[in-house]
């Protein structure tokens, strides 16, 4: 198989530097939850409402935003969007009222959406023909990079000009990004194939529809079992006897083997062509480790299975679904996975600060290992909606044969 050329790989960087900083501005609100909450006298509630608004605007936008790259490009719509994450945080950065870090917040969820469905796409395009899993999982280990950063400064930010001082870094982070893709992006000289006109919604599949559909449900679920750990778990291992500081750096285990993980998951279902088997495993580990942290195991431990095992799983159902996209389907199809998948990731982190608010912290990995489980269920329908796929494919094949 033809390696990557160096073009490629600059490529790749940018999107994982890219998808590095969306990651970090994320889990931003998380890092400084107590000093926010002390400030604005919020509860967990409006912190899981910060947290999921991040998500919510691409509900409504993906598809759109889909549109607005066929006629504007890729890559001009994505650093329009990197451009608004930077406004975003730093009216964070200034806000004196809890109005404006909800207005500024809102901003930046507008800017995320652009990366996040048009980067797959472009990396889609580039990647189609050469380890396309490996690239795909390679770029999406770039977020959880991001929140283990955040993790690992969580505790540290204490008092009001240090917490301003995580937005305005975030926005120097947006810039960044704006110029490492701006020079290493050059549209269709990188790609390996022609890529057709893109396809409206109402030209695909309904079976392709479905697929993409069940699949964006599964990874949000997948997402935001993680999230719902990440975000309120501190409180849990606190209870535990240990500091907020080694809170946070217990957690941050899980996100840094993922970084590891979630490439080598690619790398493993490219070669040994078990997708399905690699979820999973992944699947069930996280859910059982997670669950584990109300028994008595380790924290540390059970972040290494979340984050060894379950990381493993994190990439590979882009990766699968992009590969059932035509070129001329890809702006259309991952607006479809995105759209569903930032409506569970939305939801999901509210509706858990709404239960930890009432049933307290002990409750948080029962949450999250309830959610993981929930996800196992919808990947078993992917799985069994891309098998029929697959066999209509080749009783079509079939047809065509013996008709020449």
């Amino acid at each position: 198989m033809k390696p990557w050329s160096f073009q490629q790989w600059v490529f790749l960087s940018a999107a994982f530097f890219v998808r590095f900083v969306m990651g970090a501005q994320f889990l931003s609100i998380a890092i400084v939850a107590a000093p926010l909450r002390d400030q604005f006298q919020i509860g967990f509630q409006e912190i899981g409402f910060l947290t999921g608004i991040f998500m919510l605007p691409a509900i409504f936008l993906s598809y759109p935003l889909s549109a607005l790259s066929r006629r504007f490009g890729d890559k001009s719509v994505v650093l329009a969007s990197l451009a608004l994450m930077g406004v975003g945080s730093l009216l964070v950065s200034m806000a004196h009222d809890f109005t404006l870090v909800q207005i500024g917040r809102t901003i930046s969820a507008l800017g995320v959406v652009g990366p996040f469905v048009l980067i797959s796409k472009m990396i889609t395009d580039v990647f189609a023909v050469q380890r396309l899993t490996t690239a795909l999982t390679v770029s999406l280990s770039g977020w959880p990079a991001g929140i283990a950063l955040s993790l690992m400064l969580s505790g540290y930010f204490t008092d009001e000009s240090e917490w301003r001082l995580v937005f305005g870094a975030s926005a120097l982070l947006c810039v960044l990004g704006m110029a490492g893709l701006a020079f290493s992006y050059r549209n269709t000289k990188m790609t390996n194939q022609e890529v057709s006109p893109a396809l409206r919604l109402s030209d695909m599949p309904s079976s392709l529809k479905k697929l993409l559909v069940l699949g964006g449900c599964t990874w949000a679920l997948y997402n935001a079992s993680y999230i719902i750990l990440l975000t309120f778990g501190a409180g849990l291992i606190v209870t535990h006897g240990a500091s907020p500081e080694t809170a946070g750096l217990i957690l941050s285990i899980n996100t840094w083997l993922a970084i590891i993980a979630t490439p080598l998951g690619g790398v493993l279902a490219d070669h040994l062509k078990r997708p399905y088997l690699i979820m999973v495993a992944g699947y069930v580990a996280a859910a059982g480790a997670m669950a584990a942290l109300n028994f008595g195991i380790s924290p540390a431990f059970a972040m290494l299975l979340t984050g060894l095992v379950g990381g493993c799983a994190g990439g590979v159902l882009p990766g699968v679904l992009a590969a059932k996209m035509e070129p001329a389907q890809r702006a259309s199809g991952f607006a479809i996975f995105f759209t569903f998948f930032y409506a569970g990731i939305a939801l999901m982190p509210t509706a858990a600060g709404q239960l930890i608010d009432r049933m307290g912290a002990e409750y948080v990995a029962w949450c999250a290992s309830s959610v993981m489980l929930l996800a196992l269920v919808f990947l078993g329908m992917v799985w069994r909606s891309s098998r029929r796929d697959s066999e209509s494919e080749d009783e079509v094949g079939t047809a065509l044969e013996t008709a020449k």
